[in-house]
């Protein structure tokens, strides 16, 4: 299924409304990221951290009626720049495998996803095979990198 992406650089003090704006005109997903790529980490409990300046993406289905989304926009929130890209059919579990590789825990550990060759490690390296998902997740948070550094360091006799 195609998708239409629209895209807005707004501020903190805007998030709130543009993303109650754009539920209700039927967005099936809206995502905030911040502009200069910073990352949030550990927010405290119960607060929403964003950036002060922030990049909204939100999903549409493909025959939305972007004017009509730009005027309401305009109206309500007072943003006179929204950009809207079409986002062709792909199979997207196969675009994220771009972003994963295998990847090397302390000296020895090396978690490979299945669509990698492990074939090259080196021959002492203990090879984990294991795809990013749900119980995994993708290996680059800090608790899993230290916790999978200390079993490199501390192995087994």
């Amino acid at each position: 299924m195609d998708w239409m992406q629209l895209i807005l650089n707004i501020s903190k003090q805007q998030a709130d409304s543009v993303s109650e704006v754009l539920i209700g005109l039927d967005s099936v997903a809206v995502t905030f990221s911040d502009t200069f790529d910073d990352g949030i980490f550990e927010p405290e409990v119960s607060k929403t951290s964003l950036w002060n300046n922030v990049i909204v993406t939100a999903l549409f289905n493909v025959d939305v009626e972007q004017n009509y989304i730009k005027d309401i926009l305009w109206q309500i929130c007072n943003i006179n720049k929204a950009a809207f890209v079409l986002l062709k059919n792909r199979v997207w579990e196969d675009e994220c495998k771009k972003d994963f590789h295998i990847m090397q825990f302390g000296k020895c550990i090396w978690i490979c996803p299945s669509w990698e060759d492990s074939s090259q490690l080196p021959n002492d390296a203990v090879a984990i095979d294991l795809d990013p998902e749900l119980a995994f997740g993708t290996g680059t948070h800090q608790t899993t990198d230290l916790c999978l550094q200390y079993l490199a360091e501390n192995r087994p006799p």
